[in-house]
């Protein structure tokens, strides 16, 4: 999955860079095919945007009435607003449940569609404090696979972080003792694809629905009524 997940359309220059290498009817086809993508993408990212803004801030209205499709856009912009209010103290101000869809956006969100690593999450100190609870974010939306992956990846970085050599290790990490961060982001990639990331972390916030409201709006609106 990628909730959120950005998209890309060829350069403007890069067609025509093309069409002088190429030349004949091809060049024709290739910026029709490219103005048909471009106007696709900016009505995407359009309509993105516009969801964006209409789940700045959750009412409890807002979040009842919100249909299955967009309830992981809803939560995602919902908890990337807390973290941007008090930047320094986001896991402290995040509950269970926004923490659980926090953790899983930001991981999945490192290995960049394959262009990134799993890595750079675990080598970040701003996520250290989420570390504990990584692979419990992923068992809570059932996907217990990836929970036991990311488990063995969380003690292969303190390995790193501590020089501990194989032999002074005394954790059975099973299949995955041998692995080094280019074998847990593939494996992170696949595991994503098989198991429907997407679907079941969709699941677990239509469960968990009351836990993305507003709540302090939600009583300032009280009040003005």
């Amino acid at each position: 999955m990628y909730v959120l997940a950005s998209q890309q359309s060829m350069s403007f220059e890069m067609i025509w860079l093309t069409s002088f290498i190429i030349m004949g009817p091809l060049v024709f086809l290739a910026m029709r095919r490219w103005r048909k993508n471009a106007k696709q993408v900016k009505r995407a990212n359009d309509e993105l945007n516009s969801k964006k803004e209409y789940y700045h801030i959750l009412t409890k209205e807002k979040m009842d009435n919100c249909p299955r499709e967009d309830l992981a856009t809803a939560a995602i912009v919902h908890v990337l607003r807390k973290e941007s209010e008090d930047y320094d103290n986001v896991y402290n101000n995040l509950n269970e449940s926004e923490k659980i869809v926090y953790i899983i956006y930001e991981s999945m969100l490192s290995i960049d569609n394959g262009k990134g690593s799993i890595r750079t999450f675990f080598e970040s100190d701003f996520y250290k404090p989420f570390f504990p609870m990584i692979d419990k974010a992923f068992n809570a939306i059932d996907c217990r696979e990836i929970g036991d992956m990311m488990k063995a990846a969380r003690h292969f970085q303190y390995i790193i972080e501590n020089n501990i050599d194989d032999e002074d290790d005394d954790v059975d990490l099973g299949d995955y003792a041998h692995y080094n961060y280019g074998d847990f982001t593939n494996e992170f990639m696949t595991l994503i694809m098989t198991l429907n990331v997407n679907n079941r972390l969709i699941d677990f916030i239509d469960e968990h629905r009351d836990d993305f409201i507003d709540e302090e709006v939600e009583e300032d609106e009280n009040i003005s009524e």
